[in-house]
């Protein structure tokens, strides 16, 4: 027997739906609440329910900013040159970089407001999903199964 093998009859199969629940919460809503109170269509729009998303999507609008701005004024006193970031990393052209970053993010950003307008009409599916899911027996589910899944 491996000591360092973790046994798999302690996990249940409902802490992954709780664990991606709050992954859910912080990467793609950025919105403190609870399922509960998704379920009962009872979110409290306080400050502190979206601060979080206040504080990461103006960090994710300032990073777009900041990237354009060093594409279009690529030679400037006040932020580091794409030549001298070439020089730095080996590339031939960094530009390619920087505009591949602008796209990621701007995408990302997309998305976020996508997610975020089914969330605020209470039509999230990922919500439904883990609301379905979330008192999950695993029970119901064959051992052998069970640890395909873990």
């Amino acid at each position: 027997m491996n000591p360092f093998k973790q046994s798999n009859e302690n996990i249940k199969i409902r802490y992954f739906f709780r664990q991606g629940f709050q992954s859910l919460k912080f990467f793609n809503l950025r919105i403190n609440y609870n399922l509960d109170d998704y379920e009962q269509r009872n979110i409290s729009w306080s400050f502190s329910t979206i601060k979080q998303a206040i504080l990461i999507t103006m960090n994710g609008w300032i990073t777009i900013l900041y990237l354009l701005c060093w594409i279009i004024w690529s030679k400037n006193d006040y932020l580091i040159s794409i030549d001298i970031y070439n020089k730095i990393l080996h590339l031939n052209n960094g530009n390619f970089i920087v505009i591949e970053l602008i796209i990621v993010f701007i995408l990302r950003e997309y998305l976020y407001y996508k997610h975020l307008i089914q969330f605020i009409n209470y039509k999230s599916k990922i919500n439904d999903f883990l609301i379905k899911y979330w008192h999950y027996d695993d029970n119901e589910l064959l051992s052998e199964f069970r640890n395909h899944l873990i």
